[in-house]
């Protein structure tokens, strides 16, 4: 007798022992220590301004570009990519890994202060 037919000639102490298993499963994942989930800083500023009512190309002339320019004088950022819609302009920054990203938080919104 294989696993198919046992299962469905019981299918009560099948569905016991797949209910087993997922109880099994549930508090074993509420019981893992906290280091095996580290906490991740992930290199990564994203900055949305919202500009609504408007289209996509006067929001690139007007606010996107500016901005990229402003914030192209930061440090150590490996690849920025601009989306700009009709109601906001996206920027998204990515540095490389181990980068204090609070820090770069700060230099860009610094850099922002400064954009005209």
């Amino acid at each position: 007798m294989n696993l198919t037919e046992a299962t469905m000639k019981r299918p009560v102490t099948a569905l016991m022992i797949f209910l087993c298993i997922v109880v099994i499963g549930f508090i074993s994942s509420t019981m893992l220590p906290l280091e095996f989930f580290p906490e991740i800083d992930a290199p990564f500023v994203s900055i949305t301004i919202p500009y609504p009512n408007s289209t996509p190309e006067e929001i690139e002339q007007e606010i996107t570009r500016p901005i990229e320019e402003v914030l192209s004088t930061i440090s150590d950022i490996k690849r920025m990519n601009s989306d700009s819609s009709d109601v906001a302009s996206n920027i998204f920054m990515e540095f490389d890994w181990g980068i204090n990203t609070d820090v770069k938080t700060i230099e860009a919104r610094a850099a922002l202060r400064q954009a005209p």
